[in-house]
């Protein structure tokens, strides 16, 4: 088997405005250095968990992670490289994990501050040190999540606008401190969308009015999404819509225990209809099966392979931690689907979105959801199987979301699970 080198990057935090492009750069002109220096000057093979936290309690999102030791322990991997020991890990038992995978298969581990002391070593105090370093790590780290914590907590307690200003806002303070939205540089524009509502009296008639307008969108761009023009409406004339609007597939709170977990073949996250027993599809319920293709699969189909699924189930501790994600950056995700998704059921040929290209915007996507931090962590007990069903629908759901990322319907509704980690699956 021929083994080859592999670098690993990781970043704790990216969004918009600060994606880490720079971080990643010189991260891996780093090891590519230190792969030289070693005589490997090729076929080195990048894994990168960019928006994962090293956190001990976060394991489950680092998959590339997981995947480097999967790939360590099959005898494929003859050195790893990274820019900083907290680059891989932060905990003493990610260390000694990490050390015992190396000596298994002789694999070299190096970063900016040397080799990596691999268990019975010629350097007890090089071997030391490193779990020292691993130790004030993870204290380090604690500290850090603590103050944190801390701070949100002050600007909860204070009244300040959290997260991102909306559209036609700035962020200001006030003459208390506090942080607070006031109409900034673009805020005529926001009258500008609440007209082409009145106007057209619908979200997607009034997004196309303001594209075939030209008035630019948010971020730059041309396409007004339905979640953006639906949130302008909100925030500014919340009297425009007769209910609380929600753009349908949104992950709104629910009962079912198959909620936010399946997602349909077009990319849209499947809605329960608990009144039939089953799953459907929005964007396909919108513009029809002839279009769309299947829209619904019924919920005994989705018990049945799950069911099959948790038979592979495998855990060495009796609980797993799932993590609450970012909402605003999962609806700015699920916003820009919904544009290219938008211009792809639209076929209009001004729009230059063919079938490639939607199939690439979905697969961008996905990669962009299942990369998001958590924020928060949820320590779930997980129950013998047999008595799964037995719980309320709300902690099936907590439960399953724990063990599955999704679940991807075909176009003809064939259930295929992805596992948020490829080691709790057993083989079959």
């Amino acid at each position: 088997m021929d083994r080859h080198p592999a670098a690993y990057l990781r970043r704790s935090f990216v969004d918009a405005d600060s994606p880490g492009d720079i971080s990643r750069e010189a991260q891996r002109a780093a090891v590519r250095k230190l792969a030289a220096a070693d005589g490997h000057n090729g076929n080195l093979v990048t894994y990168s968990d960019w928006n994962v936290s090293a956190d001990v309690a976060k394991s489950a999102a680092r998959t590339e992670y997981a995947r480097l030791l999967e790939d360590m322990e099959a005898g494929r991997i003859v050195a790893v490289y990274a820019f900083d020991t907290d680059r891989i890990y932060r905990d003493v038992r990610d260390l000694i994990r990490l050390q015992d995978a190396a000596r298994r298969h002789n694999v070299t581990i190096t970063t900016k501050a040397g080799r990596l002391p691999i268990g019975d070593s010629d350097d007890p105090a090089g071997e030391g040190f490193a779990f020292i370093t691993a130790v004030f790590g993870r204290m380090e780290l604690q500290k850090s999540k603590k103050r944190s914590a801390a701070a949100m907590e002050a600007r909860r307690a204070r009244g300040d606008k959290l997260g991102r200003a909306a559209f036609g806002y700035v962020l200001a303070r006030d003459d208390k401190g506090r942080v607070v939205e006031i109409p900034g540089p673009d805020h005529a524009l926001v009258a500008v969308v609440v007209d082409a509502y009145r106007t057209t009296h619908s979200v997607t008639k009034a997004s196309k009015l303001l594209q075939r307008q030209g008035i630019p969108a948010p971020l730059g761009g041309a396409r007004w999404g339905l979640h953006t023009v639906t949130s302008i409406i909100e925030k500014n004339a919340p009297g425009l819509f007769p209910r609380p609007s929600r753009i349908a597939g949104r992950r709104t709170p629910t009962t079912a225990w198959y909620a936010q977990l399946c997602v349909c073949h077009c990319g849209a996250t499947m809605s329960p209809n608990q009144a039939r027993h089953q799953a459907y599809c929005p964007w396909g319920h919108r513009t029809g099966a002839d279009v769309h293709g299947r829209t619904t699969i019924s919920e005994n189909a989705i018990r049945a392979y799950v069911v099959a699924e948790l038979e592979h189930f495998q855990l060495e501790t009796d609980t797993y931690e799932t993590e609450a994600h970012n909402v605003a950056r999962r609806a700015a995700i699920n916003a820009r689907l919904d544009r290219h998704r938008e211009a792809w059921l639209s076929q209009d040929p001004l729009e230059k979105i063919d079938r490639k290209r939607w199939e690439a915007e979905k697969a961008r996507a996905r990669a962009d959801l299942d990369a998001l931090d958590s924020t928060e962590i949820i320590r779930i007990e997980l129950p013998d199987p047999d008595l799964l069903w037995t719980y309320a629908q709300p902690d099936i759901a907590k439960i399953l979301r724990s063990i599955f990322l999704r679940i991807d319907l075909s176009a003809d509704m064939v259930p295929s699970a992805t596992w948020r980690n490829r080691a709790m699956r057993r083989p079959d």
